[in-house]
């Protein structure tokens, strides 16, 4: 368990890494992901990956906190399966299937909550029912991944579901946002220069306002003082 500096996290919990959405087309940032270039800088591979002693991290922080959950790569990747056998010493269940485990964590840390992050939020289904604390998040880039989001969050038995727009890459339609919590829009991580256009921001923001919905701007959002307050 690490702290986090991602503004709206406290910390980040980074038990499966890697991703290959860059190969199958779900990731159109491609070689510009900052998780992957982070791994390149230091030597690392990308290649999906589950850390065990990582996943056993006894999550002692005493003050509640907001936990990131494998941000560095996709937990419900096509690759990943939730069925997968995993070995805790830790805690007093000791084998089971990786989606029980994880779960099972999530649900003895009521005083935490835990964000969870994927471009492929299809696969939300095939880890059944999530606890409370649990928020089930997507990463949209433009506007046919959010149409997706918000029909798999439909189907997704989970009481708070995100929508993290980052980096924001064209005009997205808002219409119906049941069923979304919270929303985080950015720009590019990283040397990236290329931010998204205020009015593609302000539409969102203001489709979000009449929902009640809460917005968080991220940092790397140079247009944030040009928006709705």
């Amino acid at each position: 368990m690490q702290k986090s500096k991602i503004e709206y996290l406290t910390h980040v919990w980074n038990f499966y890494t890697g991703c290959k959405h860059w190969e199958n087309g779900k990731c159109p940032v491609g070689e510009k992901c900052w998780a992957k270039a982070m791994d390149k800088r230091f030597g690392r591979s990308f290649e999906p990956t589950l850390n065990l002693k990582v996943l056993n991290d006894r999550l002692t922080m005493r003050e509640p906190a907001r936990i990131g959950v494998c941000f560095t790569g996709d937990l419900f990747g096509d690759w990943v399966n939730p069925e997968e056998i995993v070995r805790a010493p830790f805690h007093h269940w000791n084998m089971m299937p990786l989606r029980e485990m994880v779960i099972n964590i999530v649900k003895s840390r009521p005083q935490h909550q835990f964000f969870f992050l994927t471009k492929a939020p299809e696969n939300y289904q095939n880890w059944g029912e999530w606890p409370d604390n649990a928020w089930l998040g997507a990463t949209v880039n433009y506007a046919a991944p959010m149409g997706m989001a918000l029909v798999y969050f439909a189907e997704t038995k989970a009481k708070h579901k995100w929508l993290s727009i980052e980096p924001l890459m064209g005009e997205i339609k808002i219409g119906n946002l049941r069923g979304v919590d919270w929303i985080v829009i950015g720009g590019w991580s990283g040397r990236s220069k290329v931010q998204p256009k205020v009015e593609w921001v302000r539409e969102i923001v203001t489709a979000a306002d009449k929902a009640g919905i809460p917005v968080f701007l991220k940092d790397n959002l140079e247009l944030r003082q040009e928006l709705p307050k």
